[in-house]
C-alpha cells in the first residue's frame, strides 16, 4: 500500500508540474493537492506497517507480587 500510495505521489506530482507550465492553474493545484494526500497516506501506512511489528500489549512487570 505504501508503494502505491508513493507512486501516486510522484505521478501527480509530475502531472501537477505539467500542468503549470502549460497555465493550467486549477488542475496544478487540485493534482498538488492530490500528491499531497497520497504523501499523507503513505506516511499512515508506514507507521501502520511499522506499529504491526510491534508487540499489541507490553509485558506488565509485577515488582514484589508472588
Amino acid at each position: 500500500m505504501q508503494r502505491t500510495a508513493r507512486y501516486i505521489e510522484e505521478m501527480t506530482e509530475q502531472l501537477s508540474e505539467l500542468a503549470k507550465r502549460n497555465e493550467f492553474h486549477d488542475l496544478a493545484y487540485l493534482l498538488s493537492v492530490a500528491s499531497a494526500e497520497a504523501r499523507e497516506a503513505a506516511e499512515q501506512a508506514k507507521v501502520r506497517a511499522a506499529s504491526a511489528d510491534l508487540p499489541e500489549s507490553p509485558a506488565v512487570l509485577s515488582f514484589g507480587a508472588q
